[in-house]
């Protein structure tokens, strides 16, 4: 079930969250991020005129540092910094990582010993940012043929990556040698005519604490692929493999779930995914995947948005979701809500 808790407003739409512990990150589309402390829902910090959209966050708990992209460029900052409110010239870092300025970084990941960001660009191109000592950037030899918009580094697999596309595609990689270890394509809804609503871009995606990734698309369709799942009983009946499956078309669903783009999605827990639609639509579902069968979703709630006119980003901590993006005056909100998975 979801209950509207709260809504937290911003000068300008909101494009993209980060959340760790009682700190929620808000970056927006006019160069600016907010650190709100939830215990007070309050503005604790801000960056401001960073000269492009901020696209994608990533707060390091272990150095207290704030790693955004924004436009061909990331950056890091310091949160312990006395200053309040900081700007371009308190980074302690940046690197271009776009080949020009027109190719926009569209996300970031980071593994799980913070030794390596992941990042993917409007040109199609995956790459891997050593955060220590020098920055050196890995790029990746194989590209999406178009806006590579999604990257995730996989669970308990620290040396791989999962990258998705606007060509459609689902890449994943190896990243210390550059090289491919599978691939699936995700294809367009056919209608009477046989022609496709719109092209299956994908605009988001998620991979659970368990190796289920998720990901949806411009056309309306959800994809999740459960053969990377870590349980006992996805082997049972199998080989036992050393490279992660979660590209295996036996273990996919591939389901048009909403009449428009689904715009963000998340797990909430291992089994559990939110997913929203750019209207507002946010439904939460439930994985369910049996030994040597394709996964199955059961809707579990459904709501609409209240405030948020258009969504541009979920995520979520504590049994709350935060969904933001921009309201009806065409300024930036946030919607906290409580979430409860009933059986």
């Amino acid at each position: 079930m979801f209950n509207v808790q709260y809504t937290l407003a911003t000068p300008a739409p909101v494009t993209c969250l980060a959340l760790h512990a009682s700190r929620l990150f808000a970056g927006s589309d006019d160069g600016s991020l907010r650190v709100y402390d939830l215990t007070t829902r309050r503005v604790s910090k801000a960056i401001r005129a960073l000269g492009d959209e901020v696209s994608s966050i990533i707060y390091d708990p272990r150095s207290d540092n704030l790693w955004l992209a924004t436009g061909p460029s990331i950056m890091v900052f310091s949160l312990g910094s006395s200053k309040m409110v900081m700007n371009l010239d308190d980074a302690i870092a940046s690197r271009q990582l776009g080949v020009n300025d027109e190719d926009a970084v569209n996300q970031l990941a980071i593994n799980s010993n913070a030794s390596h960001l992941a990042f993917c660009l409007d040109s199609g191109a995956v790459g891997v940012l050593a955060i220590a000592p020098n920055h050196e950037i890995t790029i990746m030899k194989t590209t999406h043929e178009n806006i590579s918009s999604c990257v995730h580094f996989i669970p308990d697999r620290p040396n791989e990556l999962l990258s998705f596309g606007y060509d459609h595609n689902i890449l994943h990689f190896e990243y210390r040698q550059q090289t491919i270890l599978s691939r699936r394509q995700i294809t367009p809804v056919a209608q009477g005519d046989g022609m496709s609503l719109s092209p299956p871009f994908v605009i988001c995606s998620d991979i659970s604490s368990s190796g289920i990734a998720a990901a949806g698309t411009a056309d309306g369709q959800l994809w999740v692929g459960s053969g990377g799942e870590k349980v006992p009983s996805r082997q049972q009946g199998r080989k036992k493999s050393r490279k992660w499956q979660g590209l295996d078309q036996e273990y996919e669903l591939l389901q048009r779930i909403a009449e428009g783009p689904i715009v963000a999605l998340c797990f909430v827990e291992a089994r559990v995914l939110a997913y929203s639609t750019l209207l507002g639509g946010v439904n939460l579902c439930r994985v369910l995947s049996e030994p040597n069968e394709p996964p199955r979703i059961k809707v579990i709630s459904q709501k609409q948005t209240t405030v948020v006119h258009k969504v541009n980003a979920l995520t979520m901590g504590d049994n709350q979701l935060y969904i933001a993006g921009l309201s009806k005056d065409i300024k930036g909100v946030i919607e906290t809500w409580e979430y409860t998975v009933h059986e």
